[in-house]
């Protein structure tokens, strides 16, 4: 077998002598290797990057949110090259130098390390990670918006058969299905798609990503029979919302007031085997439910919802069928722990991201970018949990992610001395500031609502057409001042003296 140029490194190449302690915690160099090893994805031909570094700088990218890719390469290379002794200093990578690494890493990569090296962090005794003896895990899927070009459009947005977008969005919009374990707020598994897939269609491909005996907690867009079927005989149980008319003839009615129901068909088709599920219907009290009543919700795809009243019963449908095991009041108390999923949605889109919409102009970068995004996420919570559980050990939701990503992004910009100190000396000081006592969340968690409205401004502007493009200058060799015409000027110059 031939020999490649990566098996013949020197130490002259600036990515050689670059480590990242903070992020090779989390996600070691031998597993990177591993991966790049497993998809074939070593470089044939190394410059100023290699693949092994291209990895680290995709996921520091996302812990760095207000600088671009080669900004973030420059500030985590800058003490070796400030201080290296060449005359002149090793030079940065360009953008098509990143741009051509990032288009050979291809994405393959960044979501095989994630299979493999995202797995729970919580212990039986981590607070808010179990509830009937089973792990707490909520699915739920999210759309973000991406940077509107040709390929993106096409790609992201999709085409009918007349040549028109599959959904009205102003963005094309990647789809993000999440399977988050709660305790932690890390993410365990995830699926990425078009915008105009459904979340039902990906769930099949998280359905390996499940830590085994998870309780899982979705709503009522995954309440299909079918898949509460495939979570139970994957050795799973489930809490799910239910619409109004779903199940509502009820059959066998038990001490707490739930009731068993047996599904035969799932829409439209006959079940492998029947499915017993238990239908949980509840109230909330009055002295929450009237001012609950009284906010505004969000409009559906089709106008208004359907207003909430203050009587509204909810309804949910599990696989516990024990109200011994499982009271129904604490079914339902655990089903409201799907709302830390949110929380997670906010961690990613307002402190990851330094815009709104994705920044990558090509299906593939948009890909790579949502992995890099997760894989960053993973590594905050991550250092969350370790700082959590050292002694004297507190519940990891006091940790605030703003301020764990301000300690690892400092972090990050100290590679260089880290990388020469040892790990006992710099990691306890890490797990330190994570938990500063002034940046700890209250210890007790306010019971609160938000109307699901927003505040914008009215605006001047029409709304963008096809036709609204940038314009282009005719002829490029010209300044804006040749295009410009004074008005009443003689064709020949005249001398004027000023007395």
């Amino acid at each position: 077998m031939t020999s490649r140029i990566l098996q013949e490194m020197t130490a002259d190449k600036l990515c050689h002598q670059i480590a990242l302690p903070v992020l090779e915690e989390v996600y070691p160099r031998e597993l990177v290797c591993q991966v790049l090893h497993e998809l074939d994805r070593w470089e044939q031909r190394e410059r100023k990057l290699n693949h092994v570094i291209m990895v680290y700088l995709l996921i520091a990218w996302m812990l760095l949110p207000t600088m671009a890719l080669k900004r973030v390469w420059s500030q985590l290379t800058s003490a070796l090259r400030w201080l290296s002794q060449e005359a002149p200093a090793p030079g940065l990578p360009g953008a098509s130098a990143l741009s051509y690494r990032r288009r050979t890493l291809g994405v393959g990569p960044l979501r095989l390390l994630m299979r493999l090296a995202c797995k729970p962090l919580c212990e039986p005794s981590t607070p808010g990670a179990f509830c009937f003896g089973r792990r707490l895990i909520a699915i739920d899927s999210k759309l973000f918006d991406v940077c509107e070009t040709p390929e993106n459009d096409w790609t992201f947005r999709g085409r009918t058969k007349d040549d028109q977008p599959r959904t009205p969005s102003p963005f094309p919009q990647l789809r993000l299905l999440s399977v988050l374990e709660i305790g932690s707020h890390a993410h365990v598994g995830a699926a990425l798609a078009p915008g105009f897939r459904s979340e039902m269609a990906l769930v099949p491909e998280v359905l390996s990503c499940l830590p085994p005996n998870s309780l899982v907690l979705q709503d009522s867009g995954f309440r299909a029979a079918w898949w509460i079927q495939r979570l139970k005989q994957a050795g799973h149980d489930s809490i799910t919302r239910l619409g109004a008319e779903d199940y509502a003839c009820p059959g066998q009615r038990l001490w707490d007031g739930s009731y068993l129901v047996q599904i035969q068909r799932s829409q439209g088709l006959p079940l492998p085997e029947p499915l017993t599920v238990r239908i949980i219907e509840y109230r909330l009290d009055e002295q929450i439910a009237e001012p609950l009543a009284q906010l505004q919700r969000s409009r559906g795809r089709t106008g208004t919802r359907k207003a909430v009243t203050a009587d509204q019963v909810y309804r949910l449908a599990t696989t516990l069928l024990d109200p011994l095991t499982a009271p129904a009041a604490e079914v339902a108390a655990c089903y409201h722990e799907r709302w830390e999923l949110e929380l997670v949605y906010d961690e990613l889109q307002e402190h990851q991201l330094s815009t709104p919409v994705l920044l990558s102009k090509t299906a593939l970068g948009v890909m790579q970018e949502a992995w890099a995004l997760l894989l960053g996420h993973y590594a905050v919570r991550a250092w969350m949990m370790r700082s959590a559980q050292h002694s004297p050990a507190i519940d990891v939701d006091r940790l605030s992610f703003t301020q764990a990503v301000c300690v690892l992004g400092t972090a990050l910009t100290l590679s260089v001395p880290l990388q020469s100190t040892p790990k006992a000396q710099w990691q306890p000081r890490v797990v330190q500031d994570l938990r500063q006592s002034d940046c700890l969340l209250p210890a007790k968690r306010r019971v609160r609502s938000y109307p699901r409205v927003i505040k914008t401004a009215s605006t001047r502007f029409f709304v963008k057409r096809d036709t609204d493009v940038p314009f282009l200058f005719p002829d490029k060799t010209k300044t804006w001042k040749d295009f410009v015409r004074p008005l009443h000027a003689s064709q020949t110059r005249h001398q004027v003296l000023l007395i």
